[in-house]
């Protein structure tokens, strides 16, 4: 079918016909319907047809039911009774003769591939054929072939007493063949290639790539570039390997990008003068150096994502609009008979996989995608601006809605990084804002703004200084809700303070929900761009307030149980130097604590050894504060009788060195971050955890003394 029929007999009244005028209109109709299969349906196996194979003393080939169609739209079928084949013997198969099938024929169509069919242990057989069980070794480097055999039988004429013409049958037979591999090869050569998805055999070595994180340590946040350098050391990581499968995704995929590049566009000077700006700007050749190295970090991560759209989408393309239909044009290759174990990702060399057309799958639609993603690619490495990065305090501070993280980037605004208008320097290529959403590009006539040029949400559109012109031109005036981030650009080498006014400007004009913090990550080389040391406190501010909330929490917990430990304690406080006077002093404060406790307002009770906790906790919380304070203040001053002999020595003394400890702990720790001193306060936090070593000593001597 290598030439098609391109016309076919008209019949009209009174026409002598002939046979070949009906059999040319027979061709013509048969032809159509096997070119509508195969161009239009499909080609390879479309379900079925699987092989297992016993080995052993009795090896046998058993293929499973199932349905193909030839390259030529010629159907296979094999649907056994039992839904399988069992096939245990095989024979030498040669072709009959006025048999033409240039897969397996030479110039001269003279059969020069060993076939053998494969036959069931029932099968019928002349008595010249030699008949050969399978063995374990003979099915080595074997393929298994389902061959549909053609053959014009001519009906005899002039049997009996009539000597009509019968004419000829032509009878379909299908045959199970086993062929050697080297054979097979040969067939597929003159097959060109006998496998319909060649074109992309190779999209397999496309692997994923991700780009390695950056982390933060005490190092790396002293000074810029230490910072800078381990964004390099990312990038470095993966730089070589990323540029290779770049460089890949046109080679595999070249037939459907030949006519979009004159040549491989990663190895033209075009992408290659970008490379070497690359390597320049590492290298410390741009002033300041590695300024901004965070986006090309960004720039890095955006073409891996561009990577992986294009390579998730070309996955699928399978084949051409016009495929060729000499490649199997009666025959299928069912697998190898003893099958290498491979990996789940390598494909089956000798089997034919169904591909349909361009009229199923999106395939139109896919290769239309695959093509415009590529471009992207290229265009993303083309029009990176380094200008943009030297230049930046020229630069117009703006904000432009994204969708970031989840998202693809076809979906994303385009960052200030691209010069998304300018036209490219390959000829079929136009500027990166087309070709950065295909979605958005195919329905361009639809969202585009013609006026202001625009077709996405980008730095390059976004008329921040203007308010309601278009969603593309001034995006924060309408709907942001299909949103999710921020971009925050042109903010390099500006002073912060211009910075923070901008960026709180837009926050309060535009109601936008995020915060501004300036961080403090060390001094970068010059003078003039040295960040202001103060900026240091206003990211950590939030954190310092909850730690100081939570520690003045702790004093207040600490100053009830210093209210209540003074009260169980100074019952009975004790000279330590004197052994004489501790009776003496003990019935003072004793004496003292139970008169000074019955005159509490609404609190009448006998403390005792037994009850003393008990009595305590009701008078710090079932008396009013006022109640509570004056009484703890005429303990002191009648203590401070006693402590004054002592100083130090006495319970009420430290108690009383604690209560100001406290005190002056809690002054010193400011609710401004900027203005807490950490020395300062350190020393005075070692004051009441000493006094507390200093009580808790002499109530270990007063124990000891059986005093408590």
């Amino acid at each position: 079918m290598s030439i098609l029929i391109n016309n076919y007999p008209i019949f009209e009244d009174n026409q002598v016909l002939t046979s070949g005028q009906l059999n040319q209109l027979n061709k013509y109709l048969d032809e159509q319907t096997r070119l509508t299969r195969s161009c239009l349906i499909g080609m390879g196996i479309a379900c079925g047809l699987e092989l297992e194979v016993s080995t052993g003393k009795s090896a046998a080939i058993i293929i499973k039911e199932g349905i193909g169609i030839s390259s030529e739209g010629f159907l296979i079928k094999l649907c056994p009774e039992m839904r399988s084949c069992t096939t245990v013997q095989y024979r030498p198969y040669t072709l009959p003769n006025d048999i033409v099938y240039t897969p397996f024929q030479d110039e001269l169509f003279v059969q020069d591939i060993e076939l053998h069919e494969l036959l069931t242990a029932n099968a019928e057989t002349d008595e010249e054929d030699v008949i050969t069980p399978l063995t374990e070794e003979f099915l080595k480097d074997k393929v298994v072939l389902l061959f549909l055999e053609c053959l014009d039988k001519d009906l005899k004429s002039c049997l009996g007493k009539s000597c009509d013409e019968l004419g000829v049958d032509r009878i379909f037979t299908l045959r199970k063949l086993l062929i050697n591999v080297t054979d097979l090869d040969k067939v597929n050569q003159r097959s060109n290639g006998g496998r319909q998805d060649d074109l992309f055999i190779k999209k397999y070595d496309l692997k994923d790539i991700s780009l390695p994180r950056v982390f933060f340590d005490d190092i790396t946040t002293v000074h810029y570039l230490p910072l800078a350098n381990s964004y390099r050391k990312a990038i470095d990581k993966i730089g070589p390997e990323l540029g290779k499968l770049l460089n890949e995704t046109y080679v595999v995929y070249e037939p459907i990008l030949k006519d979009i590049y004159d040549d491989n566009p990663f190895e033209s000077p075009i992408i290659q003068d970008v490379y070497k700006m690359f390597e320049e700007y590492f290298d410390g050749g741009f002033t300041p150096v590695w300024r901004g190295v965070q986006y090309i970090y960004d720039f890095f991560k955006d073409l891996i994502l561009a990577y992986k759209e294009f390579k998730d989408c070309a996955y699928d393309l399978m084949l051409q609009c016009c495929p060729n239909i000499t490649r199997f044009p009666r025959h299928l290759m069912l697998g190898k008979a003893i099958a290498e174990q491979r990996d789940k990702c390598e494909v089956d060399m000798y089997r034919h996989a169904f591909t349909q057309p361009p009229i199923y799958n999106h395939q139109n639609y896919l290769l239309a995608k695959a093509i415009s993603l590529h471009k992207r690619i290229v265009l993303m490495l083309e029009k990176f601006s380094f200008e943009k990065l030297t230049n930046a305090e020229k630069l117009e501070m703006k904000v432009t809605p994204s969708c970031e993280k989840k998202s693809k980037l076809s979906v994303r605004s385009i960052p200030f990084y691209y010069d998304s208008k300018s036209k490219s320097e390959f000829k079929k290529l136009e500027n990166l804002e087309l070709e950065w959403s295909y979605e958005r590009n195919y329905k361009q006539c639809q969202i585009e703004d013609k006026e202001n040029d625009a077709l996405n949400v980008s730095y390059d559109n976004n008329n921040i200084e203007k308010s309601y012109l278009t969603p593309l031109t001034t995006p924060l005036d309408f709907d942001i809700d299909q949103f999710n981030f921020f971009r925050i650009e042109g903010l390099l080498g500006k002073k912060i303070s211009d910075a923070y006014r901008f960026t709180q400007k837009i926050k309060d004009l535009k109601n936008l929900s995020y915060d501004v913090r300036a961080v403090h990550i060390g001094d970068v080389l010059e003078e003039e761009y040295k960040i202001r040391p103060n900026c240091i406190y206003n990211d950590l501010q939030p954190i310092y307030e909850i730690w100081r909330n939570k520690f003045i929490y702790c004093l207040v917990g600490l100053s009830k149980l210093t209210d209540i430990s003074r009260f169980a304690t100074t019952n009975g406080d004790s000279l330590v130097s004197t052994n004489n006077s501790f009776e003496t002093n003990q019935a003072r404060a004793v004496d003292f604590t139970k008169d000074d406790l019955n005159t509490v307002k609404n609190f009448s009770a006998k403390v005792t050894r037994d009850n003393w906790s008990m009595v305590f906790e009701e008078v710090l919380y079932k008396t009013s504060s006022f109640n509570k304070r004056e009484n703890i203040n005429k303990v002191s001053e009648n203590l401070n009788v006693v402590s004054l002999a002592v100083g130090r020595q006495t319970i009420s003394g430290l108690f009383m060195e604690l209560e100001n400890c406290m005190i002056q702990l809690r002054e010193n720790t400011p609710e401004d971050f900027q203005s807490f001193d950490f020395q300062k306060w350190l020393e005075l936090y070692k004051c009441p955890l000493n006094i507390y070593v200093e009580i808790l000593k002499l109530l270990s001597t007063r124990y000891q003394r059986g005093q408590i």
